[in-house]
């Protein structure tokens, strides 16, 4: 395993620790949550404030204006300003 890939995986590991099962989890830190979903939902509806996602783990697509977004595992989705699109 690589270094990056070793990383990657003590990231997913500390993270599945604060999101034991599906749904949003509050930290003690002041607008930092963690996030777990582990089925893909289909496309939905929804509006993003402004946020930075960090991806621990899999592939997530971000769809605006009919274009496809991807980020995945060691990539992150930063967005200044609230924003309509599908998920």
């Amino acid at each position: 395993m690589t270094n990056q890939k070793a990383k990657l995986a003590e990231f997913g590991s500390m993270v599945a620790k604060h999101a034991p099962e599906n749904g949003l989890y509050p930290t003690d830190i002041y607008h930092l949550v963690t996030f777990r979903e582990s089925q893909s939902k289909g496309r939905i509806p929804w509006v993003y404030e402004p946020v930075l996602i960090i991806a621990a783990q899999g592939r997530k697509y971000v769809y605006l204006n009919g274009k496809r977004y991807e980020y995945s595992a060691g990539n992150f989705l930063a967005l200044f300003m609230p924003m309509a699109n599908f998920i």
